[in-house]
């Protein structure tokens, strides 16, 4: 989530949505999201002026690029934590099929 800009100053003209599709488009070639970069595409692709502040644009591309970063670290671990749950699951099944095998071949009496 991007900062909320200041009451003093002017509204972005872009949104955070926006700033995101780009990034994952400079990204995307292999290109550094340098404010630049990143301009010249929120320009050609959202008609966003290019008074931009390149301060404010950095900020905010700083800001992306740990939220995008940090969601593939958060997916393996919820997957890994997923991978051992159904583990553990399996083994608990196991042990009841074999515990139930068990007392089912026991004398009832």
């Amino acid at each position: 989530m991007l900062p909320q800009p200041s009451k003093v100053g002017r509204p972005r003209s872009y949104t955070t949505a926006q700033l995101s599709d780009v990034l994952t488009i400079v990204r995307k070639d292999g290109s550094e999201p340098t404010v630049d970069a990143v301009r010249d595409v929120l320009c050609s692709q959202f008609e966003v002026p290019r008074t931009v502040r390149a301060e404010t644009l950095a900020r905010e591309i700083a800001v992306q690029i740990a939220e995008q970063d940090r969601q593939p670290a958060e997916l393996c671990a919820a997957e890994n934590a997923r991978s051992e749950i159904m583990q553990e699951f399996t083994r608990i099944v196991g042990a009841l099929k074999r515990d139930d095998a068990a007392t089912s071949l026991t004398p009832r009496g």
